[in-house]
C-alpha cells in the first residue's frame, strides 16, 4: 500500500471515528475501537437516521443530523402521497451525506451551488479508494427521474417510489461496501 492510499484510508477511518464518537455502544471509556466496531456503530444510527427514526439528534454531527431532517421529511411525503417529494428528498439526503464523505476525505470543499453532480463525486471517491461499486448507471436513471420531478414537474406513482426505497437504501448504506472493501483488500 503506497502512502496516498494509507493516507485516504486513515481519512475514511477518522471520518467514521468522529461520527463514532456520539454512539454510545462504542464508548469503550478511552480503550481502542477497531475498524469493525467503528462500521458497525456507524451502520446502526445510519439506518435509524435513513430510516427517519427519532433519535436524539443533538449529538449528532450537523450533517448527519440534516440527513435525519429530509430522510423523516421523505418518509412523511411518502405517506402522504406525495411520491416524487420522497424521491427528491431521498436523492437530496444522499447528496448530503457523500458530499460531507467526499469534503472529509478527499479534502475538497464543494459548495452546493457548484456543478459537480452524485455521480460524480460517488465516482471519485471510488476512484481514490480503489473500489468499484457499480452503483453509477442505477444511480444516473434516478438522478434523471429526480430531475424530471425538478424540471418538467413529473408526478411519480406509490410503485415508482417503492421501487426507490431499495435503490436508495443501497446508496445510503454503500459505505459500509467501502469499509469491506478496503479492510479485504488491505488486510485490516
Amino acid at each position: 500500500m503506497n502512502s496516498k492510499e494509507e493516507e485516504v484510508i486513515n481519512k475514511v477511518f477518522g471520518f467514521f471515528r468522529n461520527i463514532s464518537k456520539v454512539i454510545p455502544p462504542l464508548d469503550k471509556g478511552g480503550t481502542k475501537i477497531s475498524p469493525s466496531e467503528i462500521v458497525q456503530g456507524v451502520s446502526e444510527i445510519f439506518n435509524k437516521i435513513i430510516d427517519g427514526v427519532k433519535i436524539g439528534t443533538q449529538n449528532l454531527p450537523p450533517f448527519m443530523a440534516t440527513i435525519y431532517e429530509v430522510n423523516r421529511d421523505a418518509q412523511r411525503a411518502f405517506d402522504d402521497g406525495r411520491y416524487s417529494d420522497f424521491i427528491m428528498l431521498k436523492y437530496k439526503g444522499a447528496e448530503i451525506f457523500y458530499r460531507s464523505f467526499y469534503q472529509d476525505i478527499l479534502n475538497k470543499e464543494i459548495k452546493f451551488d457548484d456543478q459537480i453532480n452524485l455521480s460524480e463525486i460517488i465516482k471519485e471517491i471510488e476512484e481514490n479508494l480503489n473500489i468499484f461499486s457499480g452503483i453509477l448507471g442505477e444511480l444516473n436513471e434516478w438522478r434523471i427521474i429526480r430531475n424530471q420531478i425538478v424540471h418538467e414537474h413529473l408526478k411519480v406513482d406509490r410503485i415508482k417510489a417503492e421501487e426507490a426505497k431499495p435503490f436508495f437504501n443501497k446508496l445510503y448504506k454503500l459505505f459500509e461496501t467501502y469499509f469491506k472493501e478496503i479492510k479485504k483488500s488491505h488486510g485490516l
